[in-house]
């Protein structure tokens, strides 16, 4: 069994098992906790023993305890099983709410108010029911999570997170902001991501990279974007890897000759992760798989401690 070491990102992991769960009435002991993290992780990162998972949970249950009894009766009414008249739903999003709470009367579990408000929301861009269903949870659970800490809910991540697919959003996770670069002068423009602009993008992406002086001879030495043939979702993806690698320590001791053997090894990469993409469903994606998703070689030439 591999030894633990203190991993920020897997305690909050932890918590939010926890917290997801008391949300709708579920109060996991730290057992439980693990075993849903190892069902959900598998192998993919080392898990704390049980006493150490008791204490990581500590300060969670305390907020809970502590947390005011409006937000608790708040919350208790979120977690009553949902009716048709319990909530006013529009009717174009009554029938996908119904068609959730039948398939959950069917596996034995109830749709609660909180999951059914969220499921009316999101119906007219989820139509599988199944898939419907476990997003109407996640916001759910990520707002009684805001609630029990006092907090206003904020929906931009899980938004990222429907909107995009795995891959640009393990890439967004792990490049940083989508934006980094809008007000910077002579940087092409981050809101040009259109299905038309693409191409541009990546060209002038590249001609920056390469250097302002070093124009025709950068274009003779790599050839054109085009040449790769990426989708438009590659195309994205190796345009914000190109754009983090131009930020890396030791990118300005960089030869024009190296940058250009990068910008063709990138391609090359991104051209390779097109066609090993295994996520076809974005609810499964998880922040942890993404050091597998990263040019490392890359990322070293250019300074980054991998």
């Amino acid at each position: 069994m591999a030894l633990y070491r203190r991993n920020p990102r897997v305690e909050e992991l932890l918590q939010q098992i926890w917290r997801e769960n008391i949300a709708k009435g579920i109060d996991l002991t730290a057992q439980q906790v693990l075993s849903r993290a190892k069902y959900e992780r598998g192998e993919r990162c080392t898990l704390p023993g049980l006493r150490k998972t008791q204490m990581i949970l500590q300060p969670v249950r305390r907020a809970h305890d502590d947390m005011p009894e409006h937000l608790k009766e708040q919350l208790h009414a979120l977690n009553r099983p949902w009716t048709i008249d319990s909530l006013d739903i529009a009717p174009a999003a009554l029938r996908a709410v119904c068609r959730v709470q039948r398939l959950l009367y069917l596996t034995g579990f109830t749709l609660t108010v909180g999951e059914a408000k969220w499921a009316a929301r999101l119906a007219p861009i989820i139509e599988d029911t199944q898939i419907l269903h476990r997003w109407a949870s996640r916001y759910y659970a990520a707002e009684a999570e805001s609630i029990m800490l006092g907090e206003s809910f904020d929906t931009a991540e899980l938004d990222k997170a429907l909107l995009l697919s795995p891959w640009q959003l393990a890439t967004l996770y792990l490049t940083g902001d989508p934006y980094p670069r809008e007000a910077e002068p002579g940087w092409p423009g981050s809101t040009d991501y259109g299905a038309g602009r693409l191409h541009g993008l990546a060209s002038s992406s590249e001609y920056w990279f390469l250097g302002e002086d070093l124009e025709s001879e950068g274009k003779g030495t790599v050839g054109p974007i085009a040449d790769v043939d990426l989708s438009q979702e590659a195309e994205w993806v190796y345009i914000r890897w190109l754009r983090y690698l131009y930020d890396g320590p030791e990118i300005t001791a960089l030869t024009f000759a190296t940058r250009a053997e990068i910008i063709a090894e990138l391609r090359t990469w991104t051209k390779n992760q097109e066609r090993l993409q295994r996520y076809d469903d974005w609810t499964t994606f998880d922040e942890l798989l993404c050091d597998e998703l990263r040019p490392v070689d890359l990322l070293r030439t250019v300074g980054y401690q991998v």
